[in-house]
């Protein structure tokens, strides 16, 4: 099932480690893209928040994953919403015409 997922990370908190925690996130996301879990990731235009889009074998999948990101303790006002298809957009893209 694909989510929509919606946050705002707390730079503040990062402190002194800030490098090392946000190369870490960047190292775990491209593992999960590589393994299709990571659709895409936006940064929001209202700035220090971020969208993404992910792909999970269940809730309980995702979850867990999240809670395992190296950046997950420094997140707020995370936001998931489960995705369904769209009839005009089967699997979020476009019918041929």
């Amino acid at each position: 099932m694909r989510y929509l997922i919606e946050f705002y990370l707390n730079y503040r908190d990062l402190g002194d480690r800030s490098q090392e925690i946000l190369q870490a996130e960047l190292a775990r996301t491209a593992e999960l893209a590589a393994k299709g879990m990571v659709i895409g990731e936006w940064w929001r235009a209202d700035a220090r928040g971020a969208v993404a889009v992910w792909d999970c074998a269940s809730h309980d999948v995702l979850n867990e994953t999240l809670r395992g990101l190296p950046i997950w303790r420094y997140l707020a006002d995370v936001k998931v919403t489960p995705l369904i298809d769209h009839p005009s957009f089967p699997g979020g893209r476009l019918r041929a015409p």
